[in-house]
């Protein structure tokens, strides 16, 4: 799995940071021509691979960098590979063939391709990408102000130094840039999850704030710019204001799925297994000796329970049947690294022995375990109290030096 990371320069920032389909349009030419180049790959070893069902890819979208800056760029996750019919054998599920690491001018020709697409993508908008020039459906208003004053950086580069020579798999073209050197084996599950993890991450990092005497919050970059800056100094006012232009617009997915990973791709089941597990899935899943519980159903039983105890009770082993989703203990241990499964009295783990939905005997366990049979009582809702607050209206300045015999 390889990674790409695309970025883009500053002409062109802010126009898709303020509008997320030229953003989406922007993605969907990288995508397009890192599949362009796998297919052309392939087809010159004589693999016969289609338009359609190749190749996949996952993106994340990130709008920040180490420096706190409003900066969207792309880490898309793309195998070393493309998917190929069966030529034999009764299984259904499509082959995957590895090739080989692309060369430095085959990442060159595309991000070749994605400066020509992002380009006409602006000049069909009426915009030419040139600095501080604002966005035809977005006027000027206080967001797009934040947006603008977010993607100020500390100076990458003094004036006068020679740059430095790019590593392999890397290319710059117009202020694009594109590196593709990063790549985890496939037997690497553990580096493939913290590659993941990466491209999730959070903007800000809580170890490296701290507080300075002046009341300013300082915060320690990721590494040292050319310059020589190590830290930022803000105000609490405008950390807020950098938090508020890193937030994605509403209803804008981080996470984008392409070519066989997509969702409602055709080809998904083919490469995932789960169309085969599907057709061979037995109609009673449960073990053999193992009585279900009255009144639990077939597709609940036991893969499917909600209640857990203790596996020294005795509890039946699970079902290999092959869930089409991740349980919710595993996201858990995933998200939060608690593990609900393991057991606080064995070594073993916690295993479903029944699901229990009479209202009835759910009160009574809980009154048995001395637990609340009730859920506590919702607070009502109650109007913001900011208006109500006496430095309401004020600008940054008031916090630091408050007027003069104001009772705050």
């Amino acid at each position: 799995m390889r990674q790409w990371v695309l970025a883009f320069p500053h002409r062109v920032r802010f126009v898709l940071a303020r509008t997320p389909r030229l953003l989406s349009a922007a993605l969907t030419f990288f995508v397009r021509a890192l599949f362009a180049l796998q297919r052309r790959r392939a087809r010159a070893r004589g693999l016969p691979v289609t338009r359609a069902g190749s190749s996949g890819a996952v993106t994340f979208v990130q709008r920040f960098g180490s420096a706190l800056q409003l900066t969207p760029h792309f880490h898309t996750l793309v195998p070393d590979g493309v998917f190929v019919e069966e030529t034999s054998g009764l299984d259904d599920r499509l082959r995957f063939v590895p090739l080989e690491p692309p060369e430095d001018w085959e990442v060159e020709e595309v991000l070749r391709r994605v400066v020509v697409g992002v380009d006409k993508l602006l000049a069909a908008h009426g915009l030419s990408g040139r600095p501080g020039e604002p966005h035809a459906d977005a006027p000027t208003d206080l967001l797009s102000d934040v947006l603008a004053r977010a993607m100020a950086v500390p100076q990458s580069r003094p004036e006068g130094v020679a740059p430095l020579a790019l590593p392999a798999r890397t290319a710059r073209q117009e202020g694009f840039s594109l590196h593709a050197n990063v790549a985890v084996h496939e037997n690497d599950r553990q580096g493939l999850e913290r590659l993941c993890r990466y491209g999730l991450r959070p903007p800000l990092s809580l170890a490296r704030l701290s507080q300075a005497e002046d009341g300013r919050l300082r915060y320690r970059m990721k590494r040292t710019f050319s310059d020589g800056t190590r830290e930022l100094m803000l105000t609490p006012s405008e950390l807020l204001r950098r938090l508020c232009a890193l937030i994605p617009p509403p209803r804008v997915h981080i996470t984008r799925y392409h070519g066989v990973f997509a969702p409602n791709a055709r080809q998904r089941r083919r490469v995932t297994g789960q169309a085969r597990s599907r057709r061979s899935r037995p109609k009673d899943d449960a073990p053999a000796g193992w009585a279900r519980p009255s009144g639990t159903p077939a597709s609940l039983a036991p893969d499917a329970a909600r209640l857990e105890a203790p596996c020294c009770l005795g509890a039946p082993p699970h079902s290999p049947q092959r869930l089409r989703y991740l349980p919710w203990a595993e996201l858990l241990r995933r998200v939060h690294e608690v593990d609900v499964t393991q057991c606080s009295r064995c070594p073993g783990r916690r295993r479903v022995i029944a699901f229990i939905t009479d209202a009835e005997v759910v009160t009574a366990i809980l009154a048995h375990l001395g637990l609340p049979p009730r859920p506590p009582p919702l607070a009502p809702a109650r109007a913001p109290p900011e208006a109500q607050l006496p430095f309401a209206g004020w600008s940054d300045t008031d916090f630091i030096d408050p007027p003069v015999g104001d009772p705050a």
